[in-house]
């Protein structure tokens, strides 16, 4: 499933970017 990667990499930059 490539929208799971899709949501964990939006969450991921989200937290990095946070």
């Amino acid at each position: 499933m490539f929208l799971l990667s899709l949501v964990q990499g939006a969450v991921l930059l989200q937290l990095g970017s946070d």
